[in-house]
């Protein structure tokens, strides 16, 4: 199966802030949608961009396959000197990505933020 042939439920935005790729997600993040994802961000990374930032305001569900990717990713960039940033606008304490880095506390190894506010004054 190629990528042409992949069903996705999830789509995948990307943009700029700044000078810095965004790559916004929306739907759920699951199977296929992962190795979307994975694509996507591996482009971002070979692209050798200094930081990366990685919106899932609009993302409702991620498999533990989507939240291995975004580990991976950000230890390379770590590796490399370079950030990955969650930014996650969702102001629902009870939504499931909230609660979901809670949980397995990637909130306190990854650098998440709540507005491209905080990205402004380099909270992240």
């Amino acid at each position: 199966m190629t990528f042409k042939e992949l069903v996705l439920k999830a789509k995948f935005k990307r943009r700029m802030h700044g000078n810095v790729p965004v790559l916004e997600l929306v739907g759920d993040l699951v199977d296929n949608d992962v190795k979307m994802f994975e694509l996507r961000l591996r482009e971002i990374y070979e692209q050798e961009a200094d930081s990366v930032i990685i919106d899932i305001s609009k993302t409702d569900f991620m498999d533990s396959y989507g939240l291995g990717t975004l580990v991976y990713y950000h230890n390379k960039f770590l590796h490399d000197s370079r950030q990955m940033v969650i930014m996650n606008k969702n102001p629902d304490s009870r939504g499931f990505m909230i609660q979901l880095f809670e949980v397995t506390k990637l909130n306190t190894v990854l650098s998440v933020v709540t507005s491209e506010d905080e990205l402004e004054r380099g909270r992240a």
